[in-house]
């Protein structure tokens, strides 16, 4: 009886010890928490979020899940997706603002991974019909320039066009909201805090209500041109941050009766090669090479 008490203990030792070292049915087959792509794609009511739906609608038909977040642009997005504790893997930015993090952390050129062009995203500078402001030549020392968000891509493009552009780079940032801005501009007399002009970094073929109302009321607003420049920077795939666009801004018919001469940077699907794994690497790049024009058509038919 004894010996077979302990034989009895020591099986039950074995099976415990067994117990404690081996995992759980459940966790050899766990799979991790989350969605397979965070995607960080701007305000709910822009066209990059209608991009975003989109294409989480056809990466669900490849079996891949997608939470899609809300941000303020293209800074806030390159930050989440390089933040290893963030669960962004997947952003839209501006070229520049891509070219700005290269310069600043040329580590992040092995870290993250440029996709897809979404297309032009260009200059809208916005001053009174009244300034005699017509040109970038013609921007006054001192003008008191709004720049709808610090984190915006259009604080990057004001930023590396001030170090280019002479005439743009003796004006000053303030940073606030768009529909202020816009109040503020239509306002004669602002005092020592006025607001000389409004900048925004735009799809061309888009109207946000700020640039609908300067078009429709030219008598109140003037869009500022751009001449070219020499502008040599480019991202490490060789293509160019910066074009020169003229812009239709009203059509009659097929005829262009008004346009509009200025820079424009490049929109970019950007991924994070170390929160991606190759297997989701593998379904978003054959979405992306053989549905992109569903994404991109449809995406962007909301304004942004």
């Amino acid at each position: 009886m004894i010996m077979k008490a302990n034989i009895l203990k020591l099986m039950m030792a074995a099976v415990l010890v067994g117990f404690i070292a081996c995992p759980s049915i459940a966790e050899v087959h766990a799979v991790p928490d989350g969605p397979d792509v965070v995607f960080s794609a701007g305000r709910k009511d822009s066209a990059y979020w209608g991009l975003a739906t989109r294409l989480k609608k056809i990466v669900g038909e490849q079996g891949l899940t997608v939470d899609i977040l809300e941000s303020v642009g293209s800074l806030q997005n390159l930050e989440r997706l390089e933040d290893p504790k963030n669960p962004v893997n997947l952003t839209l930015a501006q070229s520049d603002a891509v070219h700005e993090r290269f310069q600043t952390n040329p580590s992040l050129e092995s870290s993250l991974t440029v996709m897809e062009s979404i297309g032009l995203e260009c200059v809208f500078l916005i001053t009174r019909a009244d300034s005699g402001i017509v040109n970038d030549a013609s921007l006054p020392k001192g003008m008191r320039i709004a720049i709808p968000g610090l984190e915006s891509g259009v604080s990057v493009t004001y930023r590396d066009l001030s170090k280019l552009n002479r005439s743009l780079g003796g004006t000053v940032p303030v940073y606030m909201d768009a529909t202020t801005a816009m109040k503020a501009l239509g306002t004669a007399d602002q005092g020592k805090d006025r607001i000389d002009g409004l900048m925004f970094v735009h799809r061309p073929k888009e109207r946000n209500p700020e640039i609908q109302l300067a078009i429709d009321n030219p008598e109140r607003y003037r869009f500022v041109s751009f001449a070219k420049m020499e502008i040599t920077a480019k991202l490490p795939d060789g293509q160019p941050i910066y074009r020169f666009v003229d812009i239709p801004l009203v059509r009659q018919g097929m005829k262009v009766v008004r346009s509009l001469p200025t820079v424009c940077t490049d929109g970019l699907l950007v991924a994070s090669s170390s929160k991606i794994n190759p297997k989701q690497k593998q379904l978003l790049d054959r979405v992306v090479n053989e549905q992109w024009m569903r994404i991109y058509s449809k995406g962007f038919q909301s304004d942004q």
